[in-house]
């Protein structure tokens, strides 16, 4: 079995580490702390279509399958990138998927709005342990209540 990554996957790669090579330098990711979001980066992302890029061409993303997002992902981890870019796309999945008439879904995949996931179920409309969660302005969340 060939595990390496197909063309399609490689440019993607390829193409995402020399914009992120461009666009966030190191200043960049420590000029971002305490809360680990570059607003400045998050517009760069959306305008390339990185936050929706996971979502389907049907919700107004860009379809990318999963392995062309573990490509995106690798690269964004390598950057550092300031901003909860892989939270939010699977939070732009998962709400496209299962929830294709929610309200916010178009700003989600558009990126204007910042979405995060909460890995683990919460309760009582309270989600726990968020990865992504002091920025953003939607948390897909499963809630056991």
């Amino acid at each position: 079995m060939d595990l390496s990554f197909t063309d399609e996957q490689e440019s993607v790669r390829t193409h995402l580490a020399h914009l992120l090579q461009r666009e966030v330098p190191l200043e960049a990711v420590r000029k971002a702390e305490p809360s680990g979001f570059s607003t400045p980066v998050w517009d760069r992302l959306v305008d390339m279509g990185i936050p929706g890029m996971g979502a389907p061409a049907g919700a107004g993303g860009g379809g990318a399958d999963l392995t062309v997002l573990a490509a995106a992902a690798e690269e964004l981890g390598k950057s550092l990138v300031p901003a909860p870019i892989v939270e939010h796309q699977v939070a732009s999945r998962v709400l496209s998927c299962l929830a294709p008439g929610h309200p916010e879904l178009s700003a989600v995949v558009a990126g204007t709005t910042v979405a995060a996931f909460a890995p683990r179920a919460g309760a009582g409309g309270m989600a726990r342990l968020v990865p992504g969660g002091a920025v953003a302005g939607l948390v897909v969340a499963l809630d056991e209540s």
